[in-house]
């Protein structure tokens, strides 16, 4: 937790942690508490104790505290889901955009083919027989 003066809200929101680091502070956290004896210790009470207050102050000074863990995890969940969607979706459009790739690659060559025919057809004499175009 970063001590700072009432006002300066939102200056370090590019530097912002991210759930997961959160969540992984947080377990460090609460296997310190552990390691000292757990909640119910004397140790273990002051560092709980510590922890509330500090979020009780950082709230009333207006800065967001993160500190649900089922909240952190179903974020955890949520980001990690709509990054699959997306990598999804990206993987389609780079198939659709191959695909385009390839079929019009086919209609240029096709193109090709079919203008070299009629050159070699004008040197040959034969003339292609235009459709009636109606006006």
């Amino acid at each position: 937790r970063a001590k700072r003066a009432g006002g300066s809200k939102g200056k370090d929101k590019k530097y912002r942690e991210t759930p997961e680091k959160l969540l992984e502070k947080m377990q460090q956290k609460q296997a310190k508490i552990e390691a000292l004896g757990g909640a119910e210790s004397e140790e273990g009470k002051k560092l709980v104790e510590k922890g509330k207050w500090g979020a009780m102050i950082d709230r009333a000074q207006g800065i967001k505290v993160k500190d649900d863990v089922g909240l952190l995890t179903k974020t955890i969940a949520k980001k990690r889901k709509t990054k699959e969607k997306s990598k999804k979706v990206w993987d389609e459009r780079e198939q659709n955009i191959e695909k385009e790739r390839t079929k019009k690659a086919k209609t240029r060559d096709a193109n090709i083919k079919e203008r070299l025919q009629q050159r070699k057809d004008s040197k040959n004499g034969i003339k292609k027989v235009k459709k009636d175009q109606k006006g």
